[in-house]
């Protein structure tokens, strides 16, 4: 019996044997396996994603609920709606398909002196700055306690 189920999840089994002997139970058993299944081994991995982003959340740190990042998404689009418009208005076409933001992470990082692992972390993805943030942070009172203790 065991060896059949594992055959099953593995989509390799004889359901025509199993109709043959008994038609109403095999069909019953066979979906309600299948669903059983299913649940399981999606709650199964679902179980690990979020293990796994409650444990990256810790080395992030707090963010903004997906309600604030989508009330902020529909502002900014607004008001890259606006910035086109008023572009167009202007008579100035090509900007108005550039993208209004293409400098702004290389201004505020050259303003903000950044050191050159903030500067990669920034380029790498979007959580850069903040993870390079808070190994600086680690850092500072790793160094802080070193200079307690002498």
């Amino acid at each position: 019996a065991l060896s059949s189920t594992i055959k099953m999840l593995m989509g390799a089994f004889e359901f025509e044997a199993m109709y043959d002997y008994a038609p109403w139970s095999a069909t019953v058993w066979f979906w309600l396996f299948l669903f059983t299944m299913v649940f399981l081994l999606l709650k199964l991995f679902t179980s690990v994603l979020v293990y796994h982003f409650s444990k990256f959340r810790k080395i992030v740190g707090p963010t903004d609920t997906i309600f604030t990042d989508t009330w902020d998404g529909i502002r900014d689009l607004l008001w890259r709606c606006e910035w086109r418009k008023d572009n167009i208005m202007d008579w100035d076409f090509m900007n108005s398909l550039a993208n209004p933001y293409a400098d702004l992470m290389e201004g505020l990082a050259e303003k903000a002196k950044i050191t050159e692992e903030m500067s990669e972390m920034m380029e790498s993805n979007v959580l850069g700055i903040r993870m390079a943030r808070s190994r600086q942070d680690a850092r500072s009172l790793n160094g802080l306690k070193d200079d307690l203790q002498e």
